[in-house]
């Protein structure tokens, strides 16, 4: 390796890398927060402020843990979550 280069990413057996399993987790993840957040907005015919307010209210039992320090953010005009 060069002297100055990055480290090569992590990879598991499978040949994938972290950020790979990272991508995939948090398209999963947000899959099915947004299922959640579509069933909220048709029942209280509005947009809940934050994903506290949707774990508050128990349709999330827990907020799913975003790897690199992202959190979760309800985009307040297309009412969908994503992470940021």
């Amino acid at each position: 390796m060069p002297a100055g280069a990055p480290p090569p990413a992590p990879v598991d057996a499978g040949g994938a890398t972290r950020a790979t399993h990272d991508a995939v987790y948090i398209q999963e993840m947000t899959s099915t927060l947004n299922d959640f957040l579509a069933d909220y907005i048709r029942q209280h015919k509005r947009v809940p402020r934050d994903i506290n307010e949707m774990m508050s209210l128990k349709l999330i039992t827990s907020i799913p843990v975003l790897p690199g320090g992202k959190k979760w953010v309800i985009n307040q005009q297309t009412g969908k979550i994503s992470a940021q």
